[in-house]
Formats: C-alpha cells, sequence, structure tokens
C-alpha cells in the first residue's frame, strides 16, 4: 500500500461507528484501518479493470459469431483490436 496522502472527514451514525469500532477492537486496529480494509473489500483496486475487461465481454457477445466462424480469424480478433486502441 502507497503511503496515506489523503485526509477524509466522515460522518457516521451511532449503529455504524459501534460496528466499526467492535470490528477494531476485536482485531486489535484502529478505527481507520478497519474503515480502509472495509473500502478495499468493497471496492476492489482492479474493479475498474474488471468492469471494463465485462464490458468487453458483454460487446462481443451482443455482436454475435460475425461474419465469419473461422477459427483462425475469431483467435486473431482480440490481437488486432488491441493494436488498433494502443495505436490510437
Amino acid at each position: 500500500m502507497s503511503g496515506l496522502e489523503r485526509r477524509v472527514q466522515l460522518l457516521l451514525d451511532a449503529d455504524r461507528y459501534e460496528r466499526i469500532a467492535a470490528e477494531a477492537k476485536r482485531t486489535g486496529h484502529s478505527l481507520n484501518a478497519v474503515i480502509r480494509d472495509a473500502i478495499d473489500l468493497s471496492l476492489p483496486a482492479d474493479l475498474m479493470m474488471r468492469n471494463s475487461a465485462l464490458t468487453a465481454f458483454l460487446d462481443l457477445v451482443a455482436q454475435g459469431p460475425g461474419e465469419t466462424d473461422d477459427w483462425a480469424v475469431l483467435k486473431e480478433r482480440p490481437a488486432l483490436d488491441t493494436d488498433a486502441r494502443l495505436s490510437r
């Protein structure tokens, strides 16, 4: 994990605070560490990459089989798409 460099002020209701405080006490971690862990579990760092891959897959499925069912052409298509995106 990179150095901590952003400060956030967070307001919590009593129930949420008690849950975080109980987890901090149970684990021996600070409240801040418990909140950071909860963020990491809820919003993984690779979430954007996974969402992008899912969107690309769904787009491919929506396109259907296309003009050819030739395996060699189908295998080559992702590489061509990647080359096209990289050359922009």
